[in-house]
This record gives structure tokens, sequence and C-alpha cells, in this order.
């Protein structure tokens, strides 16, 4: 979808507030430009308190990770701003909902099982933390990822263990667990099974959805700057920074054709050896054997993030006095931790289902090496653009992976 450019005007001129009320005055004055979009302002000043279960906290032994570090939000829509013009505050509900990865998914297999039990096991922590916050969770992550994987029988068979046991835990009776520490059910096993069957039967549907083909391009334009950037550090390991950011930023603009702010901060970081990112490319070595893998997963794990993005901006007003979602993740992957810590959101803004983030560190404050970037990346524009019209990711795949397993020292 394209954004009409006298909106994409008046979204920037919001977003580039330095407060919240200097926002507000700027989204009423180009009002008739945004009556399609909506903001989402984090601070620790000013706004409402997100819920603690969706902030950003280690608990036992897991973490919860939200995209923002601020512990305030703040929404501007023409509800919120004419509330606030009038009476100097304005009242607003959200959906909350933690997002459950694939690792988190697959530990659920050994805590529900066919027979009624005690969890004894060393995740236990987080089914409590979910089940007494009565908090709103999601696998849609999972099903996300493996919908594509599902092309041999053992796939299959090991995808369909893991859905019964989410439907398990759907199905759990939460009183006794609360009570007596026991898991008990409250459908029959043959339930859970044909619930199985249906999210199974859903998986195949988003693996064969034409309308989900921007995801996968989305995935496709991840994995290609991480094997770009792990090309350039293996074949020029004695250049400077500068040089390494050069080279990434051509292949953006001839090769890639579109900029990915939150990937291109990762790879910068990565490049300059700054230890914020070490464990997310700690497989990224010249010795490694399975780098192709890795690289495949840290795609899907960078590619998560932007599924949380879009549940937000897709939200569909379930509740018909919420206009917003709030996503949060719990995950056991310690690399996909530190980028989130590394690169959190600033603000958003929301223009029909897209989402539109401004981080913390802007991307043009982030990377010093190059002059003027943020007048560089607009410049250049227009080569994205016909880049992006006219390359085929699936070869260019192709290309790069063959190309990085000839660097590989194994």
């Amino acid at each position: 979808m394209i954004i009409p450019e006298y909106v994409n005007i008046a979204i920037n001129y919001v977003l580039e507030s330095e407060n919240v009320l200097e926002a507000l005055r700027r989204y009423d004055l180009n009002s008739e430009y945004l009556h399609e979009c909506r903001f989402i302002l984090f601070s620790d000043e000013y706004g409402a308190d997100i819920p603690y279960f969706l902030k950003s906290q280690e608990l036992e032994n897991f973490k919860i990770h939200s995209l923002t570090s601020y512990s305030k939000m703040f929404v501007i829509d023409r509800d919120t701003c004419d509330q606030m013009l009038k009476i100097g505050k304005a009242d607003f509900i959200i959906d909350c909902c933690i997002a459950l990865d694939t690792q988190a998914v697959s530990y659920l297999k050994d805590l529900f099982t066919e027979n009624d039990a005690i969890i004894n096991n060393g995740y236990k922590e987080v089914i409590d933390y979910i089940i007494k916050n009565d908090i709103n969770y999601d696998y849609s992550l999972y099903m996300w990822e493996n919908s594509v994987k599902l092309n041999s029988e053992n796939e299959i068979i090991k995808t369909y263990q893991n859905l019964l046991s989410c439907e398990r835990f759907n199905a759990l009776d939460r009183d006794i667990y609360l009570n007596k520490g026991l898991i008990n059910y409250n459908k029959t096993n043959q339930d859970i099974m044909i619930s199985a069957d249906n999210l199974l039967h859903n998986m195949n549907i988003i693996a064969n959805n034409p309308y989900l083909a921007n995801f996968r391009k989305r995935y496709d334009a991840i994995k290609l700057i991480l094997l770009k950037v792990a090309i350039i550090e293996f074949k020029y390991p004695k250049k400077g920074l500068k040089y390494k950011i050069k080279l990434l930023l051509e292949f953006i603009n001839k090769q890639l054709g579109c900029i990915m702010e939150r990937e291109i901060a990762i790879c910068y970081l990565f490049l300059a050896r700054d230890t914020r990112v070490k464990k997310f490319f700690k497989k990224i070595k010249s010795n490694c054997p399975d780098i192709l893998k890795y690289i495949d997963g840290m795609a899907w794990d960078l590619n998560h993030l932007r599924y949380l993005e879009y549940a937000m901006a897709s939200f569909k007003n379930k509740n018909k006095n919420s206009m917003y979602e709030l996503c949060s993740i719990i995950t056991f992957d310690y690399g996909l931790q530190e980028v989130l810590e590394a690169y959190p959101i600033k603000r958003c803004a929301i223009y029909k289902d897209i989402f539109l983030p401004v981080f913390e560190t802007p991307l043009y404050n982030l990377i010093k090496e190059i002059e003027n970037l943020q007048d560089y990346m607009y410049s250049t524009k227009e080569i994205r653009m016909n880049t992006f019209k006219n390359i085929d990711y699936k070869i260019l795949i192709y290309e790069l992976e063959r190309e990085l397993m000839e660097l590989m020292k194994v």
C-alpha cells in the first residue's frame, strides 16, 4: 500500500513533535489529511501507564519484552484530540496481548500432555504469570513462522503436537490450577484434537494465501540484509566501518529496494562490533557450518517484531470501546531480547494497516560515519523504488547464499 504524499507529510509533521501537546496541536492543524491515521506516543512522563504485565521486565526464569522501553503511552486520534481541546484530558481503552514465540510454544509440549498432571517443569513460572494475571496471550507468531515448513510428514507431526499443547493450554481449568496446582482440562481430548486440526488447517491457508505475499516478501528482505552483512564482514574483515556501511547502503539502494530501519540499525551495530547485539549475531562466524540455518532463524525473529507491529496496526475493534492494541512478547531467545533492548520504539503512526515507527535513536543519529545520512536516503528514494519494482528476492537470496558459502572456512 502506498501512502499519499500529502498524508505522509502530515504524518511526519506530527511524528517530529517534541512532546504530546505539540503533537496534538500539529494533529489538529492537519486533521483533514489524518482522518485515517492514529498515533501512539511513548514516554515516562505523560499518558496512561502501560499495563505492568506488558512492560519489559525480567521475571523468574523468563523475560517479557515490549516494543518500547517507556512506561507510559498516549494516543492521538480525532476523539482524543477533541477531548484534550475541550477538557484538557482524554480517555482511551487498549486491548493488551502477549505473544508467544516459536521457542515459547515448543516448551508447552512438555507442560501440557494428554493426561492430567502437576506442572513441575522449569517453565512453570511463565504459565503462572499468564494465568494469575489473566493475560490475553497469542501464538499466531508460531503459526505464521511454521506455516511455510509443513512440507514433510515429520514437520506436520511435530507442528500438530505443538498445536495440541496450545489447545490444552487454552482448555486448562484455571480455577483448579490456581487452587490446587493441578492440570485439568475443561474440554475432552477429542474436542482439543478437533481444535488442533482446525489450527493446522488454518496454517495451510496461511501458507497458500496470496494476500500474505507481502509478509513473505518482508521476511525475504530481512534475510537478504542479514546475508549481505555477513558477506561484507567476511569479505572485508580489515576494512573500516565507514567502508562497510557504504557497501550495505549501496546494496539497499540497488539490490534490495527498501529501507528497513530496525534491521539496518542492528546490522550496523554488528559491523561496529557493538556488544548490544553480540548474542543475536553469535553464530555469524566464518567457521559456522550451519550459518544459513541460523540466518533463516534470525530473519524469522526480526520478522516476529514486524508481525507484532502489523497486529497493532490491523487491530479490528473486537472490544467496541477499544481502538488500540498493545503487544509484548515472551521469548527465551536471548538474541531477540537484545534486539528489542537495543532499538526500541519511541512513537508510531498507524495509517490504515501500516505501522510507521519512530525509534528511540533514529538511524541518521546512530550511523555517524555517513554525513547527512537522512538527506542521502531521501535523495536515493527513486533508485530504491525502481529497484523494488524489478527485483526478484528469491533469485537474489540464492545468489547471496552461494556467495556466502564460498567465503566460509568450513
